[in-house]
């Protein structure tokens, strides 16, 4: 045994803010004590260093044994930010599907665009929704726009007569606002097939002319497109042939 050993040997261990020896405090361990623990029912007497450490360590077992659990703080935070995550995604969920269906379901507005100028020598000519309040009767046009039913929900594929033309398509949550000046009213060649496609660009190639309906009617288009030609279209159409208005 070192001259170190010597000099520690025998000092009082201070445990809690207690200054017991720790042979006093062995004595004193409690049956509940399990079996396992080194110290149960014996006493260790500090001789050395080496003895010193390892009746910490074994010591430990007793603290634990007596002193009952209490939950940090650490854990009732863990716990908090559980809950407002479930909470925060709970409300996301709704807001993120409406906005993706949203946006993913937005087409172009064509109500605004005009004509570009290079494009008006087409024949025939190609005619902007602002443009169809100041056009003659019985003028042959292009017309680019969203194919739509009546309001009588057209199933996809079905052959149909005719259809309604808008320049907006809506989206999937808000339809498409039905202002009689701004729908046409789309009637197919006799000799053509024409299948119905909701919400599909079209080109409509046809002869412009009123409609006739009642002036207190709110829900009819007021004008039509007679002897129609379709033929579907892309965006790509939309910047080759209309420009914003400056």
């Amino acid at each position: 045994m070192t001259d170190l050993d010597s000099a520690v040997s025998g000092l009082p261990i201070t445990v809690g803010g207690r200054g017991r020896e720790l042979p006093q405090l062995l004595e004193s361990v409690p049956p509940s004590v399990p079996e396992s623990c080194p110290l149960a029912g014996r006493p260790m007497p500090v001789e050395s260093l080496s003895a010193l450490r390892d009746a910490n360590r074994h010591y430990s077992c007793l603290v634990f044994r007596w002193r009952p659990r209490r939950k940090r703080r650490s854990e009732y935070s863990r716990g908090n930010a559980a809950v407002l995550v479930a909470i925060l995604v709970w409300i996301a969920i709704p807001v993120l599907t409406t906005v993706v269906l949203q946006t993913l379901s937005t087409r172009p507005s064509l109500s605004d665009l005009v004509v570009r100028p290079e494009a008006q020598a087409v024949d025939p000519r190609v005619l902007g929704w602002p443009d169809l309040v100041l056009a003659p009767e019985r003028l042959q046009v292009r017309l680019l726009g969203y194919m739509m039913d009546d309001g009588g929900g057209v199933p996809d594929g079905k052959i149909v007569p005719g259809f309604v033309l808008l320049p907006d398509a809506g989206t999937a949550l808000h339809p498409a606002h039905r202002v009689p000046a701004q729908m046409v009213r789309v009637q197919i060649r006799g000799a053509v097939e024409c299948r119905f496609e909701f919400r599909r660009l079209v080109w409509v190639e046809g002869f412009l002319s009123h409609c006739q309906r009642l002036e207190t009617d709110e829900t009819h288009p007021l004008y039509c497109l007679g002897d129609a030609v379709v033929e579907k279209a892309g965006p790509g159409d939309i910047l080759d042939f209309f420009t914003a208005p400056r």
